[in-house]
């Protein structure tokens, strides 16, 4: 699928959803960059093209922290808990 992006005051792309990706990983990619593809009828904010990914990364830690191995924490999965945490009323 090819996804376009608007960063820094232009459009980029097309980039395939791997790319982007390891971008978003490695700070390439800002969080207010807005993402687009074929079926979309509007531009949406980059993080929630990995939406899917970090969730599925949170349930690994989750299983994880039952077996009792411990891995680091990355800023989104901290703030995807805090969101989870807060919607629920626990904070």
């Amino acid at each position: 699928m090819d996804i376009y992006v608007y960063m820094r005051g232009q459009r980029r792309g097309p980039y395939e959803k791997l790319q982007l990706e390891a971008m978003w990983k490695v700070g390439q990619i800002p969080v207010d960059t807005l993402y687009w593809h074929d079926g979309m009828s509007m531009w949406a904010v980059i993080s929630d093209l990995f939406a899917d990914t970090e969730l599925e990364r949170s349930r690994l830690n989750v299983k994880e922290e039952a077996s009792g191995a411990s891995r680091p924490v990355t800023l989104s999965q901290l703030q995807l808990a805090a969101s989870a945490a807060s919607t629920s009323g626990k904070i």
